[in-house]
């Protein structure tokens, strides 16, 4: 086995595991016990800390090995050490063994600048179940949660929601994530927040939405927010777009070190992903022949008004988020012959915390909640709006 091949928890769980492990001699030996429990060489445990300096400070602080002598040095140079993560830590000693001249070099970066794949603690997930044909399927549709200005309350009445509805598919339509700091947009500090919190902060509402419905197909598709951090490496390091992890053999598949199925461990959780090749706009998830999910790319004024104008475009039902308002609307079409056509448009409302306007908008005409579905396996569908008015669920 690799050291590449374990999760990164099993490495700081047996970090935590044997943090005061010691020799035959009484002095501290915590890698050479790693390495008798994951069953691995030294200097295969040794190479690969080196190679992960992230995992390697993750694995030091779960075993209680972190470096004293860093935070002073840190303080000692006017930089407090909660605003940066130590990436490089050398400690060199020489001369006298008896009075020995010493060095402690740190190398650091700004903790806002760090982005790693969400914390996970080995959870796994049971297969999504499969529904029984000729019966019509529940599907739940949350959009624009802007993590991680999710609504506390909001998300723990929704986990309850799903908990006792158990629908068979759930969808996140977009802007799931809020990555301000990538936006073009002049940054507001009072609802800054950096990446590696939008990413942990999503993870986190995924990881309750499955908690609670186990068995429930899941899919994410990515929104305009999303796309900021894509369109940031383009427009910055157009190199690095697509770079994965090293492979051991060319063919092998992965996803790009920056993309949204890496950093929020889509495969793990057992989600499926739509976006991240294309523009949001034209990302899709098909619920039926006749009906579609979108994040959504207009925005009217009013509720239900960017439902009717997506429809007229599409011809086709559609479920969009993007605009945070509420509503389902229908359009009938009729032809030539004066037959007619029903459609149905539908507003998956927000998760996020509409009280300050996620700080650009100014009382904003948004409404919390999501949608409710039913889809028959003829395509024909129904959706019912699940408002949040004055602290709970109206269902």
């Amino acid at each position: 086995m690799k050291p590449s091949d374990l999760d990164d928890e099993l490495w700081i769980a047996a970090f935590a595991k044997h943090g005061n492990a010691r020799n035959a001699q009484g002095k501290l030996a915590v890698r050479p016990a790693v390495a008798e429990e994951l069953e691995l060489t030294l200097t295969a445990v040794n190479n690969y800390m080196t190679r992960r300096p992230d995992l390697k400070l993750l694995c030091h602080e779960a075993a209680g090995m972190g470096h004293p002598g860093v935070d002073k040095l840190l303080r000692d140079q006017g930089v407090d050490p909660a605003l940066v993560m130590p990436v490089q830590i050398t400690a060199n000693r020489w001369g006298d063994p008896d009075d020995p001249s010493t060095q402690l070099k740190v190398r650091v970066v700004p903790r806002w600048s760090a982005v790693l794949p969400a914390r996970v603690d080995g959870w796994k997930r049971p297969r999504p179940r499969k529904v029984k044909a000729g019966r019509p399927r529940r599907v739940a549709v949350f959009s624009d949660h802007h993590c991680p200005h999710v609504d506390p309350e909001l998300h723990k009445s929704a986990v309850a929601w799903l908990r006792a509805t158990k629908p068979d598919e759930i969808v996140v339509a977009g802007d799931l994530l809020d990555y301000d700091a990538v936006s073009r947009h002049r940054a507001n500090p009072g609802w800054a927040a950096t990446l590696q919190e939008c990413i942990d902060s999503g993870y986190r509402v995924l990881r309750d939405y499955l908690d609670a419905a186990p068995q429930a197909r899941c899919t994410l598709i990515a929104g305009n927010h999303e796309d900021r951090l894509r369109d940031a490496v383009l427009d910055n390091l157009r190199a690095a777009f697509g770079v994965t992890r090293a492979k051991y053999e060319p063919d092998e598949k992965d996803h790009a070190v920056l993309s949204l199925p890496h950093l929020l461990r889509l495969d793990e959780l057992g989600i499926d992903f739509v976006g991240g090749q294309s523009e949001y706009q034209h990302y899709r998830h098909k619920l039926s022949d006749t009906l579609a999910v979108r994040h959504g790319y207009l925005s009217k004024t009013g509720a239900g008004a960017s439902a009717v104008a997506t429809i007229r475009q599409l011809r086709h039902s559609c479920v969009i988020g993007h605009c945070h308002r509420l509503a389902v609307v229908h359009l009938t079409e009729h032809d030539i012959d004066g037959k007619t056509r029903t459609i149905m448009g539908a507003e998956s409302g927000t998760m996020a915390r509409i009280e300050g306007g996620l700080g650009y908008a100014v009382s904003p005409d948004w409404q919390q909640g999501f949608l409710d579905l039913t889809v028959w396996p003829d395509g024909s569908h129904t959706a019912r709006p699940v408002p949040f008015v004055a602290g709970r669920l109206l269902y």
